[in-house]
């Protein structure tokens, strides 16, 4: 996984910034849905804290989170409580986060990027509270939109 140029801020700010509706149909929205309001979130891989922004504004949860790119957690970081830079293939979760902390763990399309997700998964598990969850999302690799992604060699 490389790290984006940091004179190449337009395409991170391209690639991070989005807008999340709660009553959209974006893979995020979708996740947020599954939240209930005032639980403890992390989110792992924040990227400019759309989720965050969401989950804090209009489920009043609170929000942790840790992203790799430290553009996008500049960015992201009035969203959060805490708000860490990290590369998951070198730090464990359960490294990074207390124990037993967290309603909910949404790793939303994060987990294809990593060397190892199992060691993370394991690492999840261990960040929940008794009843807490963890919410995954992946892309789907046949959506037109990614496969052009692809083709022009933006994933």
């Amino acid at each position: 996984m490389e790290h984006p140029r940091s004179s190449d801020r337009a395409s991170v700010r391209e690639r991070y910034d989005r807008r999340v509706s709660a009553t959209g149909g974006d893979p995020l929205a979708r996740l947020a849905r599954w939240i209930r309001p005032g639980s403890t979130v992390l989110d792992v891989g924040s990227a400019a804290g759309a989720l965050g922004c969401l989950l804090g504004s209009m489920q009043r949860c609170v929000v942790d989170g840790v992203e790799w790119d430290i553009e996008a957690a500049i960015a992201a970081r009035p969203w959060y409580r805490q708000l860490l830079v990290a590369d998951l293939d070198l730090s464990s979760l359960d490294e990074l986060f207390c124990p037993g902390r967290y309603d909910c763990v949404v790793c939303a399309d994060v987990l294809e990027h990593l060397r190892d997700p199992s060691l993370q998964l394991r690492s999840m598990h261990r960040l929940l509270a008794a009843g807490g969850r963890v919410l995954v999302s992946a892309p789907n690799a046949t959506y037109a939109p990614l496969v052009a992604e692809l083709l022009g060699g933006r994933l």
